[in-house]
């Protein structure tokens, strides 16, 4: 209407259609499982909302909230959230005097919401939507060891408009496992790992037990067109591939078995090689 007023909903529901990678490779204790390596997960879909808002007259910034193995608070494994000063892990498995989850701060750990160019969604001009969160899941993490090796569901809950809060969580069932298996791939090296932002260099990742059907993965993303070349009596070799596009800074390199097997090694992305990367 002219002259009228847009009705913003305070939050919306988000849309989460997929997760890659899907496994996430865990080690096996006397008592429960932990993560194995720190890896980053891309979670794909629809309406992951950014907000900005005014508290105390200080602007603050109100991103979703993700839980992993769960539909919900009662039922997740693990629980991941983005604050002011930083982002924070919490487990089922680890719980203070009255029963809360305890989250802790993990530093230099990732949590974006990327738009369909992958450029940063951050609540600035109506930059307040995107369709993917990228997020950093580090290694030592608690999980339940009578819960591995089966699909369970991922959720997310979208942040309100205008509030610290977050709204209801919506989830997908059987889209994450987290798996213990007999061996891992063992990446030894990766030529070069500093690339450009645009992408398009030749990536020549050496190591071995890289089986057949095996995955690479940048930023949570599966890199396409790798090709596997395997010494058969030895099982070293090579995957090789064209560097995709990707976000300034440092980030990880997964390979990954059919079996959800894996091993991560640092991959940088910079505006040009003339200068030093820039590492947040």
């Amino acid at each position: 209407l002219n002259g009228g007023y847009t009705f913003l909903p305070s939050y919306t529901d988000p849309i989460i259609e997929k997760i890659t990678p899907d496994k996430i490779q865990v080690d096996i204790n006397e008592s429960d499982a932990t993560t194995k390596d720190d890896i980053v997960l891309s979670i794909q879909g629809n309406s992951f909302n950014v907000f900005r808002y005014k508290e105390e007259g200080d602007v603050k910034v109100n991103y979703p909230k993700v839980i992993l193995g769960g539909a919900g608070e009662d039922t997740g494994q693990l629980f991941i959230e983005r604050r002011e000063d930083g982002i924070y892990y919490g487990s089922t498995l680890v719980r203070n005097e009255k029963g809360e989850i305890v989250y802790n701060k993990i530093e230099r750990a990732i949590f974006e919401v990327l738009d369909k160019s992958g450029s940063i969604v951050n609540g600035v001009g109506g930059n307040e939507v995107g369709n993917s969160i990228v997020v950093t899941i580090p290694k030592g993490l608690k999980i339940s060891s009578n819960i591995l090796n089966k699909p369970l569901p991922v959720a997310v809950a979208n942040p309100k408009r205008d509030s610290n809060e977050k709204g209801l969580y919506s989830f997908k069932n059987d889209l994450i496992s987290f798996v213990s298996v007999p061996s891992s791939p063992v990446i030894e090296s990766v030529d070069p790992y500093i690339v450009t932002i645009d992408g398009g260099e030749d990536i020549t990742v050496s190591g071995r037990n890289f089986q057949q059907g095996i995955k690479v993965f940048i930023d949570g993303k599966e890199v396409q067109n790798v090709v596997r070349d395997i010494d058969k009596l030895t099982t070293r070799g090579t995957l090789k591939f064209k560097a995709p596009k990707g976000r300034e800074g440092e980030n990880i390199l997964q390979v990954m078995n059919p079996d959800g097997g894996c091993d991560t090694y640092q991959f940088i992305y910079v505006k040009t090689l003339n200068i030093d990367p820039q590492i947040t």
